[in-house]
């Protein structure tokens, strides 16, 4: 730990006037770290929604090895000299 945040984490340890004023920094800590906890959380479920949204579009359209495609070739007629 570097010494100048060493001395001003003693010095917020030891300071008595501003209890009431860490106190609340602490809780308002906790509560926003609760609340971005929670919304992570909802962001993976919608991240994980979307992929498997694309995998059954991708699955949808087929493509595998029984799949009978048909190709039509047209021959246009060679016009005469």
């Amino acid at each position: 730990m570097d010494a100048g945040l060493q001395s001003a984490a003693q010095r917020f340890w030891q300071e008595e006037h501003g209890f009431i004023v860490s106190m609340e920094m602490i809780l308002t800590t906790i509560i926003l770290v609760f609340g971005m906890i929670a919304g992570l959380q909802i962001l993976r479920d919608a991240v994980v929604q979307e992929i498997v949204d694309l995998a059954n579009a991708v699955g949808a359209l087929g493509g595998g090895p029984y799949t009978p495609v048909t190709v039509t070739v047209g021959v246009a007629p060679v016009p005469e000299p």
